[in-house]
């Protein structure tokens, strides 16, 4: 112990101990001689107490305590080993020691994740040190960083693990809803600290989920506000006054975490909703059990919670008149209903028990009519909206609209006449049958795959199927699917009458469809769905005067209108007009009178010139002059990438020699790639990170060129982004993907070589993974090859851990992971911490290499080296492969 200050000790049991009995001699020994322990056997010492503390005898456990604030002064920053045992052994902790956890947690909070989600150290803390654990969570979940950083610190609380958990159940009778691939996830309640705090301490309980519940929620309707979504407002009168709660609608949900938003207010929600149900069924009073819930906050989803359990149908008999202050709100009726209340019952009990209120229910209607007038009458600023389960309530309140029947069990039940006779008329009115229903989806499905095909088969019998269907009138879909399913059908149509014999019915009404779905999408920026593919059925016609004169369709208004959304704002629309340019251009016939090549051209063109920009930082579009070769060469950033990137492939596959147009074509395509090379890499960040497909295009043509044999186009790119490391990348990527073939991995190692040379002194990360290129088709490449391009970019990359996951993964593409395993090992170098922090997969390919029997005898002692040294550093993932490494069978 005095030679190395017990590291050699701790060393041996961080990578030894494996079973309780085992652990316990050793660590009964380190505590005394806890005093004798230098710094890094201190920190190792910490790590094995916070395994196995809750095996070391009763006797021991104040020595134990003791010995942990000791090694925690002298371990250097250990505070997640402190932080665990403190909590394993909360119940014999001191005043020194209880000062000296609530200093680390409020200085190290992000060390906090695994107390705050081991259901056994919580319970340990919430029984008997409840304060402490109230003073851990907060510091964790409250104490971020930049509330203006990432998505996990807007959001007002420290998103947490598990990544998933599944809407919250109050108990085996209740309803959630539960998605599919939800239900492996943990119940929502059951996440982190809150259960076992309301459980032991319910004050302390209830403050911490409110607040957490109140962080998050101010956080949420700030974000929800900027994009200009609702924020709902409740009130409810306390004893200290009427008290306001506002949120968004998917704050709301939080009480059973049945929307999405940050887990730990999802979870103390959840846990606060099942606690207060649980009170409430072991009878307790009411109206304190709401009043220590709504007076904790102002989160919306606390009123969730106070509504669902007065309103349960076992307590309505007991709350008297206890919701009638909410029931007038209409916000409340626009939130979606809780798991637990039926509405339908509670207000046949609440209307129907006191005759005495009937005269104010019918008040409350008449005032929550007009609110919904005001909000959705011809003058409000959304004419035409409804609120359905406000209407329904405003029935529900009228007593008259109440009677008496039997069920089908005999049983006697209140109904309302009203609204049974208002869902009898639409039932009646949205009457399908299942037949008509699947056949519905069938032929969408064929359409839109018809549609979306790039070598389109001719698909008969579309049409006919439309028919039969529509005459039906009982396909059950909306009027918004039964228009996108026409215009799908429409655009078949018009591009398989071509192809085949004319039925020009068929074809009218395509046009018609067509040109309906065209002045529908002309001012559409998002959202088009399936409609976007009748820029594809209007190019098919266009494609085909004789065609469109044979079914008597007016080809100006079909010119005006495919020329119309050559300039539409939303991008889908563009690529599926460009797209049929591309798939009809060789089908027309080429030579100064080919009209459809005159028209694909103006189209092109007006899509490139209805791209404009008005600002060089803000998506603000305005027409580009004309000529635009001329505009375009001006170096002057011009283009929303965006809504002209689709015309980048169009243009480069219609461009070539054959024609006049042809060779226009390819002066377009020329221009742009000219605008490209001299603004992109000025372009802020702001505008390209929405510019990937256009990037993705210009790169594909670039590596195209240069691996069958034109680099002149590569080498001015490389000239162009020579400043730009995440634009080389892109080109280089491009490069690698390309390269699918024996005879393009040949040109792609011939020019590899000067590329790492040229780029060698660039450090940045995306860069430097993208010059080791990673295979497409692995079976291209000759083995040599692979070697000399791992190992030349390897000499490098020395000491570079961030970057060992990606060669990890080329060289096993390869299948050359063991063979050059040296070169992963050059790469993460011989710092644990910082392999620790930068490389996923290193311990793995470690737990690979650190085997004698499969590795070469250098490579297995360095790998075994850099194993121990993660394990010194902390990593339970490295003592794991160690531990599997020792139970192998010898050679």
């Amino acid at each position: 112990m005095d030679e190395d200050g017990g590291c050699g000790l701790v060393a041996a049991a961080e990578r030894r101990l494996t079973a309780p009995d085992l652990a316990g001699p050793v660590l009964g020994f380190l505590v005394e001689h806890a005093r004798d322990l230098d710094g890094p056997a201190a920190a190792g010492a910490l790590r094995l107490m916070a395994r196995w503390a809750g095996h070391m005898p009763p006797g021991q456990r104040l020595d134990t305590v003791a010995a942990v604030a000791t090694w925690c002064r002298r371990s250097g920053g250990q505070t997640e080993g402190a932080l665990l045992t403190f909590a394993v052994l909360a119940q014999h902790l001191g005043p020194q020691e209880q000062e000296l956890f609530g200093t680390l947690c409020d200085g190290h909070p992000v060390e906090l994740e695994a107390l705050v989600n081991e259901p056994v150290l919580v319970g340990s803390l919430a029984r008997h040190r409840p304060g402490l654990l109230v003073r851990a969570s907060r510091a964790y979940y409250l104490n971020y960083p930049d509330p203006a950083g990432a998505r996990m610190h807007r959001e007002g609380v420290r998103h947490t693990l598990p990544l998933r958990v599944k809407p919250s159940s109050i108990g085996g009778g209740s309803y959630t809803d539960v998605p599919p691939w939800l239900a492996d996830a943990p119940d929502a309640a059951d996440v982190g600290p809150f259960g076992a705090l309301l459980a032991h301490d319910p004050d302390a309980g209830i403050a911490l989920a409110a607040e957490i519940a109140d962080a998050a929620t101010d956080a949420v309707t700030r974000i929800e506000a900027e994009r200009g979504q609702r924020i709902l407002t409740l009130t409810w009168p306390l004893e200290d006054g009427e008290r306001t709660f506002r949120g968004p609608a998917r704050a709301w949900e939080w009480a059973w975490a049945g929307s999405e938003g940050p887990n730990p207010a999802r979870a103390a929600l959840s846990a606060l909703r099942r606690w207060a149900h649980h009170e409430a069924e072991r009878g307790g009073e009411l109206t304190v059990l709401v009043r220590q819930v709504l007076g904790s906050g102002r989160a919306i989803a606390l009123v969730a919670i106070a509504v669902e359990v007065l309103g349960r149908a076992r307590n309505l008999l007991q709350v008297g008149s206890g919701l009638d202050h909410i029931l007038g709100q209409l916000d409340l009726w626009e939130l979606s209903d809780c798991p637990e209340t039926r509405w339908d019952v509670a207000m046949a009990v609440i209307v129907l028990r006191y005759p005495e209120r009937q005269d104010h229910y019918r008040r409350t209607a008449r005032a929550l009519e007009d609110d919904l007038g005001r909000r959705y009458g011809p003058d409000s600023e959304n004419p035409g909206g409804r609120c359905r389960a406000a209407e329904n309530v405003i029935l529900m309140l009228d007593a008259s609209n109440w009677t008496f029947a039997r069920d089908m069990n005999g049983q006697t039940v209140p109904v309302n006449t009203a609204v049974r006779r208002i869902m009898e008329q639409e039932q009646k009115q949205t009457e399908f049958s299942l037949e008509a229903f699947l056949g519905y989806f069938s032929l969408r499905d064929q359409a839109t795959a018809a549609v979306e095909a790039t070598e389109p088969p001719a698909s008969p019998g579309l049409y006919e199927q439309w028919r039969a269907l529509s005459c039906g009138g009982k396909s059950g879909a909306r009027a918004e699917d039964r228009r996108e399913l026409d215009t799908v059908v429409g655009a078949v149509v018009a591009r398989d009458a071509a192809r085949g014999p004319v039925n020009p019915t068929a074809v009218g009404w395509a046009a018609g469809v067509l040109l309906e779905a065209a002045e529908r999408l002309s001012a559409a920026e998002d959202g088009v769905g399936s409609e976007r593919w009748a820029a594809a059925g209007l190019v098919s016609l266009a494609a085909s005067p004789d065609l469109c004169a044979e079914a008597a369709v007016p080809f100006a208004a079909l010119h005006s209108a495919v020329k119309q959304l050559a300039g539409s704002p939303a991008e889908e629309v563009r690529v599926a007009l460009c797209g049929e340019i591309a798939r009809v251009w060789n089908t027309s016939c080429p030579g100064p009178g080919s009209d459809f090549h005159d028209l694909a051209l103006e189209l092109l063109t007006e899509v490139i010139a209805t791209a404009g920009q008005a600002g060089h930082e803000h998506l603000v579009t305005n027409r580009i002059p004309e000529p635009l070769t001329d505009a375009l060469s001006t170096g002057v950033a011009r283009l929303d990438y965006r809504l002209v990137a689709a015309a980048v492939s169009c243009l480069h596959a219609l461009a070539g020699p054959e024609c006049q147009h042809s060779q226009e074509a390819a002066r377009l395509a020329e221009a742009l790639t000219v605008h490209d090379r001299a603004t992109w890499a000025g372009r802020g960040p702001e505008v390209t990170a929405h510019a990937k497909r256009w990037r993705h295009a210009q790169d594909a043509v670039t590596a195209t060129q240069a691996l069958d044999g034109d680099r002149a186009r590569l080498d001015a790119y490389l000239e162009a982004f020579d400043t730009t490391p995440s634009a080389l990348a892109a080109v280089l990527l491009a490069l690698a993907a390309a390269a699918d073939t024996a005879e393009r991995v040949d040109t792609l190692t011939c020019m590899w070589s000067e590329i790492m040379k040229r780029f060698a002194g660039q450090r940045d990360r995306e860069l430097s993974v993208a010059l080791l290129p990673r295979p497409v088709e692995p079976a291209s490449w000759r083995s040599r090859q692979a070697k000399a391009l791992a190992r030349s970019w390897s000499e490098r990359n020395t000491a570079r851990p961030v970057l060992a996951d990606h060669l990890i993964a080329v060289l096993t593409a390869h299948g050359l992971l063991i063979a050059e395993a040296g070169l992963v090992l050059d790469v993460l170098g011989d710092e644990p911490e910082r392999v620790r922090y930068s490389s996923t997969d290193a311990v793995a390919f470690l737990a690979q290499v650190a085997n004698p029997t499969a590795s070469r005898p250098d490579c297995w002692q360095r790998a075994q080296r850099l194993l121990d040294g993660l394990i010194a550093k902390g990593s339970t993932q490295a003592l794991r492969a160690q531990q599997q490494l020792e139970d192998l069978p010898g050679p």
